[in-house]
């Protein structure tokens, strides 16, 4: 038996016998009584089988082609290709190597079988040969006249196909094979003897000549000894051998030969094919894999610039323009995108910034994607735990938001900055168990929909919390709050950061359009909510018994004033008069602003001293403490 460490092409050839119990009706190839069955090979640059071969270089797969050995049966029934498939397992077994047998045609793979029952010959290529035949159309493996042939003849054709198909060559070229009864007293075979059997029998379908060099011939004739490897002791019980040297040893016409070939692997065959891809663990399974996108988050954007950071723990790619009328659209070769690899030698999560000019007019369908690898027909998860920051500052021109494209398990913190162009949508958010802090700014006369986010802490329009200095530029939370609750936002270092805005917000947030609003149920755990430019008028706050942070600015005939004249303030308090009583060691805080009729300045809120007085009675009694950021104006 021979590997060779640089490359060869195997020649095999087997006379089978006739089925006699067959009735099938047969192609019209002569009469099928009488004709010899043949195990051939064909070169790859070749378009018809061969009765010959040439020992080359080494044949041995070796990554990456090793790890993407692709099968697929360009015709055939459907009992011969699965017994093809079960046949083909006791080589992986010994090899570690795994065939993926594809179940669509037209896909591309390396070796590529046909089943021909007008040939006379069964044929393989060897090894990376099957690399070096790009048609697709073109078979390197062909079993002819299945029809003609009972099992164990078949499990000899794919087992020797197959020993092919990994790098092996014919067990008699081996440089210890010496059949004493056909060799010389030197232990040269007597090739005279060979010659005038061949010539009697089958010298229409290969001349000597060819059949000397090509399959006689010791393959060291051919090839250098450092280019062959082999066994230490030639192997008589070898699938990869043949009935030829038997044939002529007892002088047995080939038409009249009818004992069964090898249908097993010897020992001798399992100890070397595994040897020759020792490298691998013997449990090893070699599964090609490549390279996938798993979406997201998914939006439409009309604008020219996205901007954007993320937040993770693995290589993301970014969508421009997604496109599910693509071949496989989940490849990532197949779409344009920016990818956006986790560094080397870098732990836990790393902030990705993302800038793109988009090129022609949109709307582009922006899908930030995971990069995955997974074998070629494994299905996509449908869940995630990559994405933990999702941050899209250019989102004036962006709508028809998608958070769950997949379950996306770890994501923490989501910011929307929105603008005047942006369009009204329904943000809804249910059992997002990760969601922590939820930040849509200038969205307009959307609405905001939060139920059952047990761990949501955040809720705000504004681009971040508002807090004296001492919380910390990148804490959202007051200092007494527990360090291991905090959630870090997604800016950017250079994003300057004051102690309270200077001006608004120059989009609103909310209203009391019917098709906008804030909703809230069942999230327990909020424990800060800033509502920034808002022109809501009414808000209950009676489920977030957590809450001991509340920001609020707007309009004066928002929440923060009064509806009509003579009751400046009613809004504000009808909205402080639903906050739970504040419990724990410290108050809760409640800051507040107006702003302008014009919505470009904060301005002073002008307050009924009733209600201002019924309004810090409120707030003493439910251990809240209010700050009227902008200023408070008593009136009569």
């Amino acid at each position: 038996m021979k590997r060779f460490l640089l490359f060869a092409t195997v020649v095999a050839m087997l006379f089978g016998c006739v089925k006699n119990d067959v009735q099938t009706e047969t192609p019209n190839v002569g009469s099928m009584e009488r004709l010899p069955h043949f195990y051939g090979y064909a070169m790859p640059e070749l378009d018809a089988p061969q009765t010959r071969g040439v020992a080359d270089l080494t044949k041995r797969w070796h990554s990456p082609l090793l790890d993407d050995l692709t099968v697929k049966f360009l015709n055939g029934e459907t009992a011969d290709m699965d017994f093809v498939k079960e046949t083909v397992k006791e080589w992986e077994a010994c090899t570690g190597l795994q065939f993926k047998f594809l179940d669509d045609n037209t896909q591309d793979a390396l070796i590529r079988i046909q089943f021909d029952d007008r040939s006379l010959t069964s044929w393989a290529l060897t090894g990376t040969d099957h690399a070096r035949v790009v048609d697709q159309t073109q078979a390197t493996v062909q079993f002819s006249n299945w029809f003609r042939l009972d099992e164990r003849f078949m499990r000899n054709e794919v087992l020797r196909a197959f020993g092919q198909v990994i790098g092996l060559d014919l067990e008699f070229r081996h440089p210890k094979f010496h059949p004493v009864w056909i060799s010389d007293e030197n232990g040269n075979i007597k090739e005279d003897e060979i010659r005038a059997y061949w010539e009697s029998q089958l010298n229409s379908f290969i001349t000597w000549e060819e059949l000397k060099e090509y399959v006689i011939d010791p393959l060291e004739y051919h090839v250098s000894k450092e280019a062959i490897d082999c066994s230490d002791e030639y192997d008589p019980n070898s699938v990869m051998n043949w009935p030829f040297y038997d044939m002529i040893a007892e002088n047995i016409p080939v038409l009249e030969y009818r004992d069964y070939p090898i249908s097993e692997l010897s020992e001798e065959d399992k100890r070397f094919a595994s040897e020759l891809y020792s490298e691998l663990p013997k449990d090893t399974v070699i599964v090609k894999t490549v390279e996938k996108l798993l979406p997201l988050v998914a939006f439409d954007f009309t604008g020219s610039t996205l901007d954007m950071n993320l937040a993770g723990n693995t290589d993301f790619a970014v969508v421009w323009n997604w496109d599910d009328e693509v071949d496989e659209p989940y490849l990532l070769e197949n779409q344009e995108c920016g990818e956006y690899r986790y560094p080397e030698n870098t732990t836990g999560e790393y902030e990705y910034s993302i800038e793109w000019d988009m090129t022609g007019s949109g709307p582009h369908r922006v899908v930030v994607c995971e990069i995955i690898e997974q074998e070629p027909n494994e299905a996509l998860p449908n869940a995630s735990d990559a994405l933990t920051g999702f941050d899209l500052l250019s989102g004036n021109y962006a709508s028809d938001f998608d958070f769950y494209v997949c379950d996306n398990q770890a994501l923490r913190t989501i910011r929307v900055v929105g603008g005047t162009a942006f369009k009204p949508q329904t943000f809804q958010f249910e059992g997002k168990d990760a969601l922590k802090a939820l930040y849509l700014n200038q969205i307009g006369d959307s609405k905001i929909v939060v139920r059952n986010c047990p761990n949501l802490v955040t809720l705000a329009t504004s681009t971040f919390i508002y807090g004296n200095s001492g919380w910390g530029k990148f804490a959202l939370v007051p200092e007494s709050y527990e360090e291991e609750n905090s959630v870090a936002r997604i800016i950017p270092e250079s994003d300057p950061v004051t102690r309270w805005p200077e001006l608004p917000e120059y989009q609103y947030s909310l209203s009391n359009n019917s098709t906008s609003g804030l909703v809230i149920s069942n999230c327990p755990n909020i424990t800060q909510l800033s509502l920034e430019n808002t022109r809501l008028t009414s808000l209950n706050l009676s489920s977030l018994t957590k809450l001991n942070y509340l920001y609020l600015s707007s309009p004066l005939n928002g929440i923060v004033g009064g509806v009509t004249t003579n009751i400046e303030g009613r809004n504000l308090y009808n909205v402080l008069s639903t906050l739970p009583t504040c419990t724990g060691s410290k108050d809760g805080t409640v800051i507040v602003r107006g702003i302008d009729s014009y919505g470009s300045d904060y301005t002073d809120i002008y307050i009924r001293i009733n209600i201002l007085t019924s309004i810090n009675k409120l707030m003493e009694n439910k251990n809240w403490t209010i700050k009227w950021e902008s200023g408070a104006v008593p009136m009569q």
